[in-house]
């Protein structure tokens, strides 16, 4: 991101090295790890030499997963959003895939997806989902005026668990 030609910047150069490392832990090396950065400026040449070493780490692998927060809903909620599979190369943007289908659905206010980064660890990696439930049931009113249709009400009711599977049942 640091074009040749362009004036070196400390910020820019702050923000490459942030960019180099979060593109290498994006896909298979989620522990990867800068080792060594520097940059020589000669002001008076107006020339930049730049030097990056990182240390991947070994590759990583998802493993189990592991759900946190479940008190109301049944786990069965959580794992059949949840298509990793055991063996499958670490990959970022399908952790935050699965946080975003999990978010979207109706059951959780908070949804954290994170893997530990330790190198020791990295084949078949404990994949944990931390949630924030939301209630089960609520129950909506709305009250209203229009100058065109007067007073109006509304009612809404919604059961995110259903049968204890996680169905939701919604009505107005």
């Amino acid at each position: 991101s640091l074009a040749v030609g362009r004036p070196f910047r400390s910020d820019d150069w702050d923000v490459a090295k942030t960019r180099f490392l979060e593109d290498l832990r994006s896909l298979d090396y989620a522990a990867a790890e800068l080792t060594r950065t520097e940059a020589v400026v000669e002001a008076e040449a107006a020339k930049a030499t730049l030097h990056v070493a990182a240390d991947s780490g070994p590759p990583f692998t998802f493993g189990d997963i592991r759900i946190l927060g479940i008190e109301s809903y049944s786990e069965a909620v959580v794992r059949r959003s949840v298509d990793l599979r055991r063996g499958e190369r670490y990959s970022a943007e399908r952790l935050t895939e699965l946080q975003q289908t999990l978010q979207e659905g109706p059951w959780f206010s908070s949804v954290v997806v994170d893997v530990p980064r330790d190198r020791a660890q990295a084949e078949g990696v404990t994949v944990r989902l931390t949630v924030t439930e939301r209630p089960r049931q609520e129950i909506g009113l709305a009250l209203g005026y229009g100058t065109d249709d007067g007073a109006r009400a509304g009612l809404a009711y919604r059961h995110r668990d259903l049968v204890h599977r996680g169905f939701c049942l919604q009505g107005s």
